[in-house]
């Protein structure tokens, strides 16, 4: 392993965004040491314009790559690259948000200043704006890493976490068989190792953008099949602890609420919640919350968590 920190972007079908992000991430107060992207099968002639932007900054300080990995799937082309990383740290991105001019200055100082106290970090947290509806706020977060809370709060994101690549090699990866809530399973199984954590909580970075052809999506029903496949994936990682089950069976039925006010079946998550097999009272609490999301009811997870 290298010092220093790669980028790694995965990009699909954003031939008009993904020079705006490539731009944004070598034009900070200082640059990472290496930038993948890997090129998940587009036909939009994105992988060219990802080729023509190597090219015209062949000359920076930056090692550009650009990958291509043929096999569809976000998960599966973070993983192509995390495999090519050779520095201690990496990171990931998304091909159509703003990446903070100041982020890596920060997070490398933060990074330097943490390991002269004597201490290590396995990862770090990182604070993230949302845009929904132009309406921009930071991400909602816990300064707590348990799998129970991550279950509940997903404050575990693609663009919250940065992590020394060895580790993340250790713990497995993404796991490539989850096309959607890929990076909540990964916070899940992060929070199952409770690594060592450097916490940046001075302000949220970048700017996400959350529009329907995102990765991260603005409704659950378009991808109900691939949400639940996340959620099972979770029981099986949490399989033998109870506290986190309880966080399961009330985040199936949040997500229940939520599917029911988009007018989607949700038959398939309640028969999930059932074989969770909850106490009475988590039963209870497990309806309210479905209940009050239905309604159009925000935040349910707050209540969840305490």
């Amino acid at each position: 392993m290298q010092e220093g920190l790669t980028i790694v972007v995965p990009v699909h079908n954003r031939k008009q965004l993904i020079e705006h992000t490539l731009n944004s991430i070598v034009a900070g107060t200082q640059r990472p040491q290496a930038l993948i992207v890997v090129d998940n099968g587009s036909d939009d002639g994105t992988l060219d314009v990802c080729r023509r932007w190597q090219a015209a900054h062949s000359e920076t300080d930056v090692e550009i790559t650009v990958m291509v990995e043929p096999r569809a799937g976000a998960a599966i082309a973070r993983n192509t690259g995390l495999k090519a990383t050779r520095t201690k740290w990496v990171y990931f991105f998304d091909s159509d948000d703003d990446f903070d001019p100041d982020f890596i200055r920060d997070v490398m100082a933060g990074l330097q200043n943490h390991e002269q106290s004597g201490n290590e970090a396995d990862i770090v947290f990182i604070p993230s704006r949302m845009e929904v509806n132009s309406t921009v706020k930071t991400r909602a977060y816990r300064h707590q890493i348990e799998p129970s809370v991550q279950i509940l709060s997903a404050m575990l994101a693609t663009q919250t976490m940065l992590f020394q690549t060895p580790w993340l090699r250790e713990i497995g990866g993404w796991d490539e068989r989850l096309t959607t809530w890929d990076d909540w399973e990964l916070g899940v199984r992060v929070a199952q190792h409770a690594p060592k954590v450097m916490w940046m909580t001075a302000r949220g970075y970048h700017l996400i953008h959350v529009h329907p052809d995102s990765l991260t999506g603005s409704s659950y029903s378009a991808r109900n099949e691939a949400i639940l496949k996340a959620l099972q994936q979770v029981k099986v990682d949490v399989a033998h602890d109870e506290k986190a089950l309880r966080a399961l069976y009330l985040r199936t039925q949040i997500v229940c609420g939520t599917l029911t006010k988009e007018g989607t079946d949700d038959t398939a998550f309640r028969a999930l919640a059932q074989e969770l097999m909850p106490n009475r009272w988590t039963r209870g609490l497990g309806a309210l919350l479905r209940r009050y999301t239905q309604m159009g009811g925000r935040g349910a997870w707050r209540v969840a968590v305490l």
